[in-house]
């Protein structure tokens, strides 16, 4: 009983955390949600609009001329739908990914207790409640946090069901495993894993038996995926027969095989991004984790899960990589609080906080933030050198994890975190916007900034051209009202074509965003 408390304890302390992002404004990839459930709400159709006739974009053309797109399965979709239905479209939304994300953390402790400890389970529930990652994916409104868990509790049953050898842990595991496949097509990365689990816990239960349960799975899931046609149909009010649902899945799917960029740039870029995810401080713990622990088939399970979906995310397109790891939070989290396990605190303690102290105060004498890798990467790269000083210092591990969680509380602050940026962005640019009474439909604007200009029972258009000062003259654009947090140069040129005064949102001393109305004598 003590053991719960202090897991609820580390929940309860989970939820304050992600609790910092309540009314922070929706952006980037959470539109792809939240805008289709809020046009749900309000016309009845979970419908991404478009202001462009994109010739790329005719599968998804619809009777009403403008653009339907629907290319992932319908578990997302239908939560937020839910939601927007019955308590509105506000930013109380967030409150659903916030508990996924505690959903998850209580399936990453049952793994950790299931594989190594309680004492392990309850380390690893601390870390996903504090570490960047995790916050960072269980505070953003796309389908990734949901598959997150999904992964998470599906792997766990399936470790049940192997170790225990009893064939009640073989429902739950596919009620996850089926939900995440309607939530993520990417579902399919956890396959290998699976088996590999089955190949290494083979002693109660033979690999033919755990593979023939892992193919019904995946054959079911498959079925399933072919059978929400019905539910996609009823959130969107468009028939199969006008957009073939399934057929876009497998597409979009298997677009993603392909890359954007086919360069080692590229590659190199999202890698490094997963690590500062992580913390730079989090990532050399976890390769230090994987260096040191003991070769057992606990380890064996975490580091093929692990490193099977970071081979998959690297092969496909980068551009989907940190979104596809996040599914990989677990058995990092489990492998570095293993490896931490033997820590005291009270013989520790002025480490750790040291170690945090050094982090934060760093990041405040930089003036870290999430902007300084498109502008300044010398910053970033000074956070990994002082990682892998830390690597070869006394008493590592304990200033590593010190660091690592004094890094991530410094994300939670102001606008450090991509996050509250992109949010005080949008908030500027709305405000803006409303003040100089622009009207919508004339105003070129962003997605997510369109989301909450829209009038009430009129959608919201979640799709735009890309905006240039080429597009602006060909086509007669009147008002703008965007952002970017890596293209100020853009900004300012676009500026010069406005009429009245431009408004700037600025954000960690940059000009991010812009709003005005454009010149009808726009300058050669």
């Amino acid at each position: 009983m003590e053991n719960y408390r202090t897991l609820l304890i580390i929940l309860i302390l989970a939820l304050l955390v992600r609790s910092v992002f309540i009314g922070s404004y929706f952006t980037g990839d959470a539109i792809d949600t939240v805008g289709p459930a809020r046009n749900y709400a309000e016309i009845g159709r979970a419908a991404f609009y478009a202001t462009n006739s994109d010739t790329s974009m005719e599968m998804a053309r619809v009777e009403d001329g403008l653009y339907f797109v629907f290319t992932h399965p319908p578990m997302r979709t239908l939560l937020y739908s839910l939601w927007a239905v019955l308590f509105g479209f506000n930013s109380l939304m967030i409150l659903l990914p916030i508990i996924i994300g505690i959903l998850s953390i209580f399936f990453i402790y049952l793994t950790g207790r299931q594989l190594y400890s309680e004492k392990t389970g309850l380390i690893a529930a601390l870390l996903a409640a504090l570490i960047r990652y995790h916050f960072y994916s269980s505070t953003i409104a796309f389908g990734d946090n949901l598959l997150m868990l999904t992964v998470a509790a599906s792997m766990y049953f399936f470790c049940r069901y192997i170790a225990t050898k009893r064939s009640v842990y073989l429902a739950p595991f596919f009620i996850f495993f089926i939900l995440g496949f309607l939530t993520k097509l990417s579902a399919i990365a956890i396959i290998p894993v699976l088996l590999a689990t089955a190949f290494i816990l083979n002693e109660k239960i033979k690999f033919k038996t755990s593979f023939l349960a892992v193919a019904a799975v995946v054959s079911l899931s498959f079925l399933a995926v072919y059978f929400s046609y019905p539910i996609t149909e009823s959130l969107t009010g468009v028939s199969n027969q006008d957009f073939n649902f399934f057929e876009s899945y497998i597409k979009t799917f298997m677009a993603a095989r392909v890359g954007y960029q086919d360069i080692a740039y590229e590659k190199a870029f999202y890698a490094s991004s997963f690590l500062w995810q992580m913390t730079p401080f989090f990532a050399a713990l976890l390769l230090i984790a994987l260096i040191r622990l003991k070769r057992n088939k606990a380890y064996l399970i975490l580091s093929s899960w692990l490193v099977i979906t970071f081979l998959i995310g690297f092969a496909s397109s980068g551009q989907d990589f940190q979104r596809l790891m996040v599914i990989a939070i677990a058995p990092a989290i489990i492998l570095v609080a293993q490896y931490i396990s033997d820590i005291k605190w009270e013989k520790n303690r002025a480490y750790i906080l040291f170690g945090a102290a050094t982090a934060f105060i760093l990041a405040y004498l930089t003036g870290l933030n999430d902007m300084l890798p498109y502008y300044n990467l010398s910053i970033v790269a000074f956070f990994f050198l002082i990682a892998g000083i830390f690597i070869f210092m006394p008493k590592n591990k304990q200033l590593l994890l010190g660091a690592s969680i004094g890094l991530s509380v410094f994300f939670l602050i102001g606008t450090n975190f991509l996050i509250a940026i992109n949010s005080s962005a949008v908030q500027q640019l709305v405000s803006s916007v409303e003040e100089r009474d622009y009207p919508y439909k004339e105003l070129w604007t962003t997605r997510d900034i369109s989301l909450y200009l829209a009038p009430a029972g009129e959608p919201s258009f979640l799709q735009r051209p890309e905006l240039s000062e080429k597009f602006i003259r060909e086509n007669g654009v009147k008002y703008v009202a965007f952002y970017s947090v890596y293209e100020e140069e853009k900004i300012i040129t676009i500026s010069s074509l406005c009429e009245d005064e431009p408004f700037f949102a600025v954000v960690n001393g940059r000009r991010v965003g812009l709003a005005c109305k454009i010149s009808a004598v726009a300058p050669k």
